[in-house]
């Protein structure tokens, strides 16, 4: 299935058997049809047939053509196929592969949100590849003044060594002091999972990148070393305005203005190169039947779960929540390293993707109705013992749930397997973020 040179293809190979729930041992250079290898050929049906239902149903959204609908397909495959192949692996039922893949694919976070993915696909058709090369020694501005109610804060990232295959970025930061702009040091007081455990985020001045091909880097991003291959594609924004900028986000609440000629956007690929795990300051969230909603503390992951057991069918338990998942935890078949959550739709919470994530906003009562279920795994990898949800959030660019305990407290986090590309960023040049900024009635940003 896998074969090269012998360079770094052993990360590769296990990130593909860790996607496809694939024990370590598991060689993946073998012919597997010639070898008979059920597990492999399961797994190559369950692609295969995941890639066609997903292309039928992007056919059907408007007027969506092939080429659409491929990309799509291949989009959502990135971001599901290993939950889709957990769901699969646990249906003990003697059904065909296809027919688990059908049961899998309507389930609550599995099932394909069409009109973002075909969004997304049809970025691919208005912009263009940007060679690395063309934006090397060059400054591309993070786009916070687009998506702030008050362009009070920008980064920018300048990227140095044009005439290498390797160099170094530079990133700052600045935010609006009165009427000036001042550097800062941006802080966090979020956590992400280091090889000694959980520590604290840490923002570098610097990174590295190495240009792989004209259209594609290993970059090293500001936050915690993370590393990730990079692809860029641009548009021309010349006579267009913020409605105009491609993807699959709501265009509420953003700023009137018609770029001038000379203003570029960047919209960056990035795909880890390795599982990521970051925690939030926000406790678990638990949902009472009525519909009200606090953040609780808890001594461990077993009692987080304890207090979120499934009771019945009419969504009389209480509810651990997580943007738009609502979930509690079924005791049959629970093991010391996993089980199964039942999917909650609550009545009352509706969420909104816009440019730089998203927005859930609630009111009146619930109703809860349940709509699926899911797999969970207790894991424990750099020491820290972590309770993921295998069901990705629609909302949040397909990463999974987690919650673990720091220093004694239950946070809940963030988990993006590697592979899974953030589609989410958006960077201009100085031409269009000047624009942007004296729209906001700004003093200039400082060159």
């Amino acid at each position: 299935m896998i074969v090269g040179n012998g360079k770094p293809l052993a990360d590769a190979q296990t990130s593909v058997r860790t996607r496809l729930n694939l024990p370590s041992s598991t060689d993946l250079h073998q012919n597997f049809i010639a070898n008979n290898n059920t597990a492999l050929h399961n797994r190559a049906i369950a692609i295969a047939h995941l890639i066609g239902k997903a292309f039928d149903g992007a056919k059907l959204v408007g007027s969506t053509n092939d080429r659409e609908a491929l990309f799509a397909a291949l989009t959502y495959l990135q971001n599901n196929v290993s939950v889709v192949q957990r769901v699969v692996d646990a249906d003990s039922s003697n059904a065909a592969i296809r027919a688990k893949v059908d049961a899998a694919f309507v389930l609550a976070g599995i099932a394909p949100n069409y009109e973002n993915l075909i969004a997304e696909a049809r970025v691919t058709t208005t912009v263009s590849s940007a060679a690395i090369s063309t934006i090397l020694n060059n400054v591309a501005y993070a786009a916070s003044c687009l998506l702030e109610s008050s362009c009070s804060y920008f980064s920018y990232m300048r990227v140095a060594g044009q005439s290498g295959q390797s160099g170094q970025s530079t990133f700052a930061y600045y935010t609006l002091t009165g009427t000036n702009w001042a550097s800062i040091v941006p802080g966090s007081n979020q956590s992400y999972l280091g090889s000694n455990g959980w520590a604290s985020y840490q923002y570098s001045s610097t990174g590295t990148y190495t240009i792989v091909n004209p259209n594609l880097a290993l970059a090293q991003g500001p936050a915690n070393g993370q590393t990730y291959l990079s692809t860029v594609m641009q548009l021309d924004l010349a006579g267009k305005t913020v409605a105009d900028i491609p993807g699959a986000w709501s265009k509420e609440n953003l700023k009137a203005i018609t770029f001038p000629v000379g203003s570029i956007l960047y919209l960056p690929r990035l795909t880890s190169v390795a599982d990521y795990y970051t925690l939030s300051s926000d406790r678990p969230l638990t949902c009472i039947p009525s519909g009200s909603c606090n953040q609780n503390t808890f001594a461990s992951i077993d009692d987080l779960i304890s207090a979120h057991l499934t009771a019945g069918t009419s969504g009389v338990s209480n509810h651990l929540s997580w943007l738009d998942l609502d979930l509690t935890f079924d005791t049959p078949n629970a093991t010391t390293t996993g089980g199964t959550v039942t999917l909650w739709k609550n009545s009352r919470v509706t969420c909104t993707k816009r440019i730089n994530g998203y927005s859930c906003l609630g009111s009146g009562p619930s109703t809860y109705s349940k709509i699926g279920s899911a797999p969970y795994e207790i894991r424990t990898v750099n020491g820290e013992r972590i309770l993921l949800i295998l069901t990705p959030s629609n909302w949040d660019q397909g990463r999974n749930p987690i919650y673990s305990m720091r220093a004694g407290v239950m946070y809940t986090g963030k988990f993006s397997p590697a592979g899974m590309t953030d589609t989410s960023s958006l960077y201009f040049n100085r031409t269009a973020m000047d624009a942007l900024v004296a729209a906001w009635g700004k003093s200039a940003i400082p060159n």
